[in-house]
């Protein structure tokens, strides 16, 4: 997918003074306190990654959607303007999510793709049958993986002292079978068609392996022994958020048996592992993610309606009393109540687009991770 010098989508955004400084992207005591977190180490306030935001440009209607997304130049420049003028606070760190959709590990391998609007990218299934999946592979020559290798490529030569590099969203392993053979399909083979899913999985799972590797493989040449996933969390080595969205769809021995086994291997195979739970119907699964003793951190997502921190405290408490880390999205309001319920040990609160007189107040408040 050919770069285009004409792109017009960057100008869109306003020109701002810069925001990012490289002194901040390497700021030890921010990476320190980070490191202390992923291992649920004693803390005297709660991490917090705040961000002060410019505005998303908008899409120009007479422009073709592939366009938006898959420009090389006109992405990078996008994307680099919105680093510049974004105000990283906290232990927030200046990064670039390599974001081709939630579906980009499927449609990677092959699922037909549709480009929704300059927020959604859809995955639809061309197999009509599970075991079809056992032929995909990571085709160096296939268009949508040629764009994500590039992207990776161009942000991280332009990374060192401006950003880290976020890989791109490679998905739960069951998630993606959904992606190229379709829910029905998927989900009626756990049921009916035991044997012959879980080879497909495992296949799966191997190309989310190689993927990575093959993607860690570029990032290191910029921060070498460090990682960040589109989490937006820093690690002090291989990390990413797990997932498999679907799982609301599963009962709890459904779950067990078809996604745990993928998901240890995974969490044994980073250094750094974070879970996405993804939605109040997923809670059913914490009990077998807290038996998986190297994950280090769930990040909490209520859901849409769902999304005052207060009630979900008991729930958080439950997490840290297995010794691993939280990751949860609040307002700035919230956080004193917080911590006065959970404590701070263990507690990672990510507060995007934040006022400026919000950030003042967070620094006044929570000096340790303002202290830069």
């Amino acid at each position: 997918m050919k770069s285009n010098p004409d792109n017009p989508y960057p100008s869109s955004y306003a020109k701002a003074a810069p925001a990012v400084s490289a002194a901040r992207i390497a700021d030890p005591n921010k990476m320190q306190r980070l490191q202390n977190w992923w291992e649920f180490g004693d803390q005297e306030s709660p991490c917090i990654l705040a961000t002060i935001e410019p505005d998303r440009p908008s899409l120009p209607q007479d422009r073709d959607l592939s366009g938006y997304w898959t420009d090389i130049d006109g992405v990078m420049a996008r994307e680099m303007a919105r680093i510049e003028q974004t105000h990283w606070l906290g232990e927030a760190v200046p990064f670039h999510y390599i974001d081709l959709g939630a579906s980009a590990m499927p449609c990677a391998l092959g699922a037909r793709v549709e480009f929704i609007d300059s927020e959604t990218i859809w995955a639809h299934p061309v197999f009509v049958d599970i075991e079809e999946a056992l032929r995909c592979r990571l085709d160096p020559h296939q268009p949508f993986y040629q764009t994500i290798i590039e992207l990776t490529r161009r942000s991280t030569q332009k990374a060192p002292g401006h950003h880290f590099v976020a890989p791109f969203a490679l998905g739960g392993v069951l998630d993606n079978l959904i992606g190229l053979c379709g829910a029905e399909t998927t989900l009626t083979s756990l049921l009916d068609h035991k044997k012959r899913i879980k080879p497909v999985l495992k296949h799966l799972q191997r190309l989310w392996i190689d993927a990575f590797a093959e993607i860690q493989s570029l990032l290191s040449a910029s921060h070498p022994g460090e990682g960040i996933g589109w989490a937006g969390i820093w690690a002090p080595g291989t990390t990413f958020p797990l997932q498999e969205d679907c799982s609301y769809m599963l009962s709890p021995d459904c779950f067990d048996e078809f996604c745990l086994p993928v998901l240890g291997d995974l969490v044994d195979f980073l250094d750094y592992p974070l879970y996405h739970l993804d939605g109040n119907r997923a809670l059913a699964h914490l009990p077998s993610l807290l038996r998986l003793n190297r994950l280090k951190a769930i990040q909490w997502q209520p859901g849409a309606g769902r999304e005052s921190i207060a009630q979900w405290t008991e729930l958080i408490r439950t997490i840290l009393a297995h010794r691993k880390s939280v990751q949860i999205f609040a307002r700035p309001e919230e956080i004193d109540d917080l911590v006065q319920a959970v404590g701070s040990r263990g507690i990672l609160i990510s507060c995007t687009n934040i006022t400026e007189q919000e950030a003042i107040k967070l620094a006044e408040r929570f000096p340790q991770s303002f202290c830069a």
